[in-house]
């Protein structure tokens, strides 16, 4: 029977199942018998009948999607090993031998949402919404794996993204395709870091929502399983994934497997599944012993689909409670006093992993919009080398990488085909005037022009050919006519197509039709040996404005003041102050106001 058994590939995980806070033991729904198991996808299937068979084996469930992933409860008496709840056997390939060893993954093991830190409000990190957008053509789908989704007085904000179909509540007595209510509050939390990204940077993106956590934070890795199976095999490209698990079972090649990291291998060689998961909170160096092995995390250092994020504070310090090391964790992000959505409308700040894991799996969202293939390749890279590397984390994430959004974005495009320098908007008698140049374009095959109402939803009113002029400038201008029927406020982009098929937009313009002031910046990005232009619409004929720049950390960092009895637009030479590559935020006021803000790039 050992032969037989030695024969077929199969990998075995025994899992048991408790609730860690209160220590009991395990639940009706698990046992000592239950196994998850799965199968390499060559064994034939009247193989793995035979094996029920032999061993009596109870089929409890499979997932629907991800082929031979099973759930069976087995009789002790009929396995050839004791399986106490101390012991994992692990029956791999016929040239390898049938081993089993000690695990710490036994009714200690369920699954636990990130522990986040209510803090106080007054010291949450300022947050200035970005103009424009990072947001390509092709529409992508964030899968949220966490405790669902509260929605109550948060429909403004959610309801845009939230149009999948996909939605699943695990947790309900019986499991259904529905979007699920959220009754922690951690997953509210979570979605909402993620919607305010696509929010503000215009990302054509939805959100599909698995509830796997019970009120209390708990689930258990059969759930999880399930929520990854329905996630690839809907194409979903990118997964946040919030929750973990301490003392897990690490994949190690030469000896046994996790059942997590089988399925997530199987979703990057089938789907090209994107995982992005928050490192865990338990302040431990997870290379030092299995033990403070954080998963799925930890499978961040040989799966090339799993990016594992850690947490930073506003000054991009390192967080305290932040597991930590360059081989198992790939990526950081604020995580420190974060504001978000919470339970009955209300806002929290937190702290955790779990707040900085959305902001990245937003971000790689938006990059892959930017093509009509998804490539997990393409969006990791431009994740790591666009991120901000900072000398001081070095030794607690990959080459001190911090989440850099604008720098993923313009990695991701790499060569730009089109250096596009500025595109502007204003009024002109009944008409608003289009304008922009652009000083390189490399097949570029034209623009197409869109206007909308409120920034949401857009309707196209022309296109231009391209002039392909290589590395020359060139001038456009398109006019529309404006209804009076329109709002005051309009909003303007250019979509632009490459004669390859793929596509961007550009920064949004917008203008105002009535007469009151208007701000435009450009370029941008700007270079920073040439400053930036700053055009500005029904200024009085003398008044005095001053123009601040700060950086990420809220410094100011060069400032200016403006006589509009000068010609507009007016040069911002900000050249001498040596300033950096990187996002900048420039807020133009008068005396007693903010006119306009706006952030902007220096590369």
């Amino acid at each position: 029977m050992k032969n037989f058994i030695q024969r077929t590939a199969l990998l075995l995980l025994f899992s048991c199942f408790s609730a860690q806070v209160a220590a009991q033991s395990c639940g009706s729904n698990w046992n000592n018998n239950q196994l998850l198991i799965a199968f390499s996808p060559t064994i034939p299937r009247d193989t793995i009948d035979s094996l029920r068979r032999v061993f009596h084996v109870q089929f409890v469930d499979s997932l629907q999607c991800a082929p031979r992933f099973y759930r069976w409860t087995i009789p002790r008496d009929s396995f050839p090993v004791n399986l106490d709840g101390t012991t994992i056997l692990t029956i791999q390939s016929a040239n390898e031998a049938i081993k089993g060893r000690p695990s710490s993954l036994s009714c200690d093991g369920n699954l636990e949402t990130e522990i986040i830190r209510d803090v106080d409000a007054s010291t949450m990190c300022s947050y200035s919404a970005p103009i424009g957008n990072i947001s390509g053509a092709t529409l992508r789908k964030l899968g949220i794996i966490d405790s669902g989704i509260d929605i109550t007085g948060h429909s403004m904000l959610f309801l845009p993204y939230l149009t999948t179909g996909l939605d699943y509540d695990y947790v309900s007595p019986i499991p259904v395709a529905r979007l699920p209510i959220d009754s922690n509050g951690h997953g509210t939390h979570v979605a909402g870091l993620a919607a305010q990204m696509f929010k503000d940077y215009n990302v054509n993106a939805r959100i599909a929502i698995f509830k796997t956590q019970d009120k209390d934070g708990f689930g258990d890795l059969w759930t999880l399983g399930q929520a990854i199976d329905r996630a690839v095999c809907n194409g979903i490209e990118v997964v946040n994934i919030s929750i973990g698990y301490q003392n897990c079972r690490y994949y190690d090649a030469r000896d046994q497997k996790d059942f997590i990291a089988v399925l997530m291998n199987y979703a990057r060689q089938e789907y090209g599944t994107l995982f992005v998961v928050a490192a865990g909170n338990s302040s431990v160096d997870m290379s030092s012993t299995s033990t403070n092995r954080h998963c799925p995390a930890s499978y961040s250092s040989f799966l090339p689909n799993v990016i594992s994020v850690g947490a930073v504070d506003c000054g991009n310090n390192w967080a305290s409670f932040s597991n930590y090391h360059p081989d198992f964790t790939q990526m950081s992000a604020l995580g420190v006093n974060v504001q978000s959505t919470w339970l009955t409308g209300m806002m929290r700040t937190k702290s955790g992993t779990s707040q900085a894991s959305p902001q990245v799996a937003a971000t790689a969202t938006a990059l892959g919009t930017l093509n009509t293939t998804f490539s997990t390749t393409k969006v990791k890279n431009a994740l790591l080398n666009g991120a901000s590397k900072l000398p001081s984390l070095t030794s607690k994430v990959l080459t001190g990488n911090v989440l850099n959004i604008m720098g993923s974005y313009i990695n991701f495009l790499g060569a730009l085909p089109v250096d596009l320098q500025y595109f502007t908007a204003h009024k002109k008698n009944e008409y608003v005037v289009l304008t922009w140049k652009t000083s390189a374009e490399i097949d570029v095959d034209k623009f197409e022009i869109q206007y909308s109402t409120d920034g949401k939803t857009w309707s196209d009113i022309g296109s231009i050919q391209a002039k392909g002029n290589g590395q020359k400038e060139a001038f456009y201008d398109f006019e529309h006519l404006i209804n009076p029927q329109m709002p005051p406020i309009l909003y303007y982009r250019l979509t632009i197509l490459d004669k390859n098929g793929t596509s961007r937009y550009s920064p949004i313009a917008t203008v105002n039709v009535s007469e009151r002031l208007t701000f435009a910046l450009f370029p941008n990005p700007a270079h920073f040996t040439e400053g930036s232009y700053l055009s500005v619409n029904n200024a009085p004929q003398s008044a005095t404005l001053t123009v601040n720049v700060v950086d990420m950390l809220g410094r100011l960092v060069w400032s200016q003041t403006l006589d509009t009895a000068a010609k507009s637009p007016y040069h911002l030479d900000w050249t001498q102050a040596h300033l950096s590559a990187g996002l900048y935020t420039i807020a133009v006021s008068n005396r007693q106001n903010v006119l306009f803000n706006a952030r902007f790039v220096i590369k």
